[in-house]
């Protein structure tokens, strides 16, 4: 039963001194089974393979496509991964594939798809990567992956989770809600937000910071700042109804998201030529009455639109309305369908603002009595319940959404003045006190003069940012035995920048805390009994003792478990013989040395001394006699601390060490007692 909780705490110690954050497995390309059951053929005139992959499914493959995926360093940048080669190269004059790039034959060897050409090339391509970009069409191929031998990349993003019962099912922004102190600290954390703000169309981050410069440094993480017309920054706030507010590049604008009234659902700037992808709004101060975020998933309204209504859904989807915003300095416009579709037919975006849009001239009474209504029921859709969330947002919170997915509006709140006057009502209740600090200016603006403020942004190319933490996920979900990535190098002195990756990937990997556990173990059970369960051993464990040091081991372990020992002590104990059949004149260094990362310098110094501290029960009882008390070279002086070789230990640990091995050392070497 031990091995269960030895384990559990071998992992969770080795954690404590790995240096780069664990992150999180991500289903990529890597995770492809190469089944014994492929099979590959020349295709009958040498124009490409026919592959059978693992389900049976028959997939041919053309030569230059091929040709395509070298990596062969001949034809490869080694830096760039840029081909030196132009595919039209391989192409006769007459259309058809040129003599030379026709395939003499091909071959399998576990997962290496070897393949020659006529003109006597060859290419040696990994069949794990081959699949990954045949079973799934938005893979990035593998020679432009940015180092050699890496798996191929997928470029979709998580597949939205559709709000409303009769879809994806319910949706509250707890389910998308994070901390931004394990964001900002975590690769692994940040690609939970990011794939979630996908997934969900909408993330919820708590707990960012309110100076401008510190939060844009968090913002840049993971996407890019957009100049808009009203500006890099804009302010949400109101003093009262009167739709007039200033953005911080001094541009004079007039919209009613600068009031205190309630905003229907919309969409934010669709008459921007290059839409509006992510909005986000940080909440500096919030009104003590409404002001609530309400959202709605766009996607979600037109893909029921679409199972409902198909009529009303093709509508919407090949009128083009007019999008308009102007003022003092600017004039934007531009043309768009409500529900944008990509090739396939699946729904790419939605725009709908029922204040900047107008519908154009239809050709007949009827077409155009049939837009409004389906307009209407589009609208119905979005104003579903199911569909729909409202919150409202605390201070210091992030509001992040995708704009061309998720519709947002809020609910009314009151004005200052108002805000003021209900202040000095007596029967307030505590929770619904202000406490901003008087006179507190922020960006300018002084909060005891507005009811509510949000900082505002929108952000682009937060896309990008997710496919660089989901290619750190899935590198370091790699298996590092059975991982085919290599590096170019025979001399260290030849790396380059890409072999570093590679091997700074693999070393993550290979260096995590539960494998660093499992070889620890593994070390350990060799020095136990041979069985069955156990064919990997010594067979001189036992020492002449009636246990063995896996024994010896585990009673030790189970001693200090019993005695409610912390989990550091509980591991040092579990293998602090580890080394004594491969270091025997020091195999107390030898486990301090493994676990001196991981552990508290008491039980480190503890592990390296222990073997001179055993020998108060036997070394008098030697032939010759020795010592017995040999042990107090290292008993601390009056202020309780002493110097040994030139390192100053704690007072502590001195008796921390006559303790362990009184309590657990020296007792366990009963063969009828039960360890764990």
């Amino acid at each position: 039963m031990f091995s269960k909780h030895g384990s559990c705490s071998l992992s969770n110690v080795f954690r404590r001194g790995i240096g780069r954050p664990q992150l999180h497995r991500f289903h990529g390309a890597n995770n492809v089974n190469v089944s014994p059951s492929i099979s590959v053929n020349v295709e009958t005139e040498g124009r490409g393979i026919e592959l059978y992959d693992p389900e049976g499914r028959k997939h041919m493959i053309h030569s230059i496509w091929l040709r395509e995926r070298t990596n062969n360093a001949e034809k490869i940048h080694a830096e760039s991964r840029q081909r030196l080669f132009d595919v039209s190269d391989y192409v006769s004059s007459d259309g058809d594939i040129a003599s030379g790039s026709r395939i003499s034959d091909v071959s399998l060897t576990g997962s290496d798809l070897s393949v020659e050409y006529a003109d006597g090339s060859s290419d040696c391509f990994d069949l794990k990567c081959i699949l990954a970009e045949l079973q799934d069409p938005n893979t990035l191929p593998t020679f432009i992956s940015g180092k050699r031998g890496a798996f191929p990349m997928s470029l979709s993003t998580p597949k939205p989770h559709l709000w409303g019962s009769d879809l994806s099912g319910h949706f509250s922004i707890d389910m998308a809600t994070h901390e931004h102190d394990e964001i900002v600290n975590s690769q692994g954390k940040m690609a939970d937000f990011l794939n979630d703000l996908f997934r969900y169309g909408t993330a919820l981050v708590k707990g960012t910071p309110t100076d401008r410069d510190v939060y844009e440094r968090f913002l840049l993480k993971f996407g890019l700042l957009r100049d808009t017309n009203w500006g890099k920054w804009f302010q949400v706030m109101a003093t009262s109804n009167k739709a007039d507010s200033e953005s911080d590049d001094g541009v004079s604008v007039a919209d009613a998201a600068f009031t205190n009234l309630g905003i229907p659902f919309h969409t934010d700037g669709p008459y921007n030529r290059n839409p509006l992808q992510h909005q986000l709004l940080q909440c500096i101060k919030q009104s003590k009455q409404g002001g609530e975020s309400q959202l709605s998933d766009g996607f979600a309204a037109a893909r029921a639109l679409q199972l409902h209504y198909p009529k009303q859904f093709d509508i919407l989807t090949k009128t083009k309305l007019r999008f308009r915003y102007y003022d003092d300095n600017v004039d934007m416009f531009t043309v768009r369908p409500m529900i944008v579709t990509d090739d396939g037919g699946a729904i790419n975006s939605v725009y709908y603002s029922g204040r900047v849009d107008a519908s154009p001239s239809f050709e007949n009474i009827e077409k155009a009595t049939e837009f409004y209504y389906a307009k209407k029921l589009f609208t119905e859709h979005i104003n579903e319940a199911t569909r729909q969330i409202s919150f409202k947002l605390e201070e210091n919170d992030m509001l992040i959404f995708d704009n061309c997915r998720v519709l947002h509006g809020r609910s009314a709140f009151q004005d200052v003045e108002k805000e003021k006057q209900t202040a000095s009502n007596p029967v307030e209740s505590p929770s619904e006190k202000d406490h901003t600090t008087n006179n507190q200016v922020v960006d300018g603006v002084k909060l005891d003069s507005v009811s509510r403020f949000l900082r505002g942004c929108y952000m682009d190319s937060i896309d990008i940012r997710l496919r660089k933490y989901n290619r750190v996920l899935s590198a370091t979900s790699r298996s590092y035995s059975t991982t085919t990535a290599r590096v170019g190098f025979v001399q260290l002195d030849e790396c380059t920048e890409n072999d570093m990756e590679i091997i700074s990937d693999l070393y993550s990997t290979a260096t995590t805390g539960e494998k660093l556990a499992e070889r620890s173990l593994a070390l350990l059970k060799m020095l136990g009994s041979g069985s069955i369960d156990n064919p990997c051993h010594v067979d001189d464990g036992h020492l002449g003792a009636n246990v063995d040091l896996l024994e010896h081991g585990l009673q030790t372990a189970t001693r200090a478990f019993r005695d409610g020992q912390e989990d550091e002590v509980v591991v040092a104990a579990l293998l602090h013989d580890i080394g004594e059949l491969l270091s025997p004149s020091n195999h107390g260094e030898f486990a301090a040395s493994l676990l001196r990362p991981f552990v508290s310098p008491k039980v480190s110094w503890m592990l390296q001394h222990h073997e001179v501290f055993q020998m108060y029960y036997y070394n008098h009882k030697m032939n010759p006699p020795g010592d017995r008390n040999i042990r107090e070279v290292y008993k601390g002086t009056e202020d309780g601390k002493s110097t040994c070789a030139g390192v100053t230990v704690p007072g502590e640990s001195y008796q921390f060490t006559v303790d362990f091995c009184e309590k657990y050392d020296q007792k366990s070497f009963d063969p009828n007692y039960s360890s764990m």
